[in-house]
């Protein structure tokens, strides 16, 4: 029978932990990125004084984020990849992270900003239609719980179906940021599954495990 080990000896085994606080990354291939976006992540770096590299994750976050179901990488044969991507950058507090997050999210805004006008006359109509049919659907209903009509009924079910069918009107959303998973959730389906989602982390907190700093 063999004798068990004690913790303490297995603890001995172990080599000496490497400290990581001091890990030397790679220098980001900044040259790899094309045209106009490599000029744009040295000059934001510039203006900011801040690591080029925080500009370029942001600015291949934002791109994922235009692309998205859009766009396809075709890896092999039968083998398709989504462009979806989960950017972290991380710095201390008080290091110009607000302003490259805002540089690299208006280019978004802008187009969003330019959807909502085009398409705020056309939700409109559809919001009110919708709500037309739901008002016709609650009179029926109505009706056929204290008639017992038979055609009553027919209408509120067909209604209820209508409605049912129907993608509820929402204005184009491009870009989320401090919204709670399920608002996020709602908004994704809302857009069809296209969302670009933003969140800053200030100070030493300890995030949610939801949240990412930007992801698409």
């Amino acid at each position: 029978m063999r004798k068990a080990t004690k913790p303490e000896a297995l603890a001995d085994d172990w080599p000496k932990p490497v400290e990581i606080d001091r890990a030397m990354a790679p220098v980001f291939p900044v040259d790899a990125l094309p045209e106009p976006l490599r000029s744009w992540c040295v000059a934001t770096a510039e203006a900011t004084q801040t690591p080029v590299d925080m500009a370029a994750l942001l600015s291949l976050a934002i791109c994922a984020g235009a692309m998205a179901r859009r766009v396809e990488v075709i890896a092999g044969r039968g083998w398709r990849e989504p462009v979806n991507l989960y950017v972290a950058v991380l710095m201390e507090p008080a290091n110009r992270k607000s302003a490259v997050f805002a540089a690299a999210t208006k280019p978004l805004r802008e187009i969003e900003r330019r959807l909502i006008e085009q398409a705020a006359p056309e939700i409109a109509r559809l919001s009110s239609d919708r709500r037309v049919k739901a008002s016709s659907l609650k009179a029926a209903e109505k009706q056929a719980s204290t008639t017992g009509c038979p055609e009553a009924r027919e209408t509120a079910q067909r209604l209820a179906e209508e409605l049912a069918m129907e993608p509820v009107p929402a204005l184009p959303k491009l870009v989320v940021d401090d919204a709670t998973s399920e608002a996020i959730e709602i908004a994704l389906m809302a857009q069809g599954g296209r969302l670009v989602v933003v969140m800053q982390m200030i100070g030493n907190h300890q995030p949610e495990p939801w949240r990412d700093p930007i992801s698409v």
